[in-house]
């Protein structure tokens, strides 16, 4: 009977936490994670031949600040941040193909995104979740060298960038919740000057993160 008893007393009070985790209100988060990053086309106008930059993994950091709203439904403004280190660069033309390792560079996007979230509820502390990100990136494709030592001066562009993401929070207490998901962010191309010729460089990305959310 105490058995029965301890039994529905941690039930009941895991499912308070939950529910007390879901309420309306303010939160803050920030996340950690491993950011991957697509190989990227860079093309120039009217040209027919394309490089291809291929990416190592990288780090992705983020900062979040939301409101909780009535039916499961959430919005926030998220700051994130990631780098990936080139690999290779592969130039492309008609009939042929060659690569060349870099000895250096790297590739950043600084991004500011607003959020939507739909939290599906459940019995659990566990709360599945999907979400849709609108909103900028300034992607900067810094210098980078050749294995032979010849260098290539980047650039910067600012534009528009989408997100969706998936993932689940667990409560960890009334305020408290543990966050891990998964997004793919992806940009219009960026014009990027190589000196002196502009390139249209993708940007796609997968995220895989781990993060804290605390709720007010």
């Amino acid at each position: 009977m105490k058995k029965t008893i301890s039994v529905i007393s941690v039930t009941m009070l895991l499912a308070s936490a939950s529910a007390i985790s879901a309420k309306e209100g303010a939160y803050v988060g920030g996340s950690l994670g491993v950011g991957l990053a697509s190989d990227a086309d860079a093309t120039e106008a009217g040209a027919t031949s394309y490089a291809t930059f291929e990416s190592d993994a990288g780090v992705t950091v983020g900062l979040t600040g939301g409101y909780r709203l009535p039916n499961n439904l959430r919005v926030e403004g998220e700051l994130s941040y990631q780098s990936n280190d080139f690999d290779t660069v592969t130039l492309s033309m008609p009939g042929f193909s060659v690569s060349y390792p870099l000895a250096s560079g790297d590739v950043t996007r600084t991004s500011l995104l607003v959020n939507g979230y739909y939290d599906i509820p459940t019995s659990s502390n566990f709360t599945p979740y999907a979400s849709l990100g609108l909103g900028f990136s300034k992607i900067d494709v810094g210098d980078f060298t050749f294995e032979d030592g010849e260098s290539v001066q980047g650039n910067d562009d600012t534009v528009f960038t989408y997100q969706f993401t998936a993932g689940v929070a667990y409560a960890l207490s009334e305020t408290l919740a543990i966050d891990a998901k998964v997004s793919y962010l992806a940009t219009s191309d960026a014009d990027i000057n190589f000196e002196g010729d502009v390139i249209s460089y993708e940007y796609a990305t997968t995220n895989l993160q781990l993060g804290l959310r605390y709720g007010f």
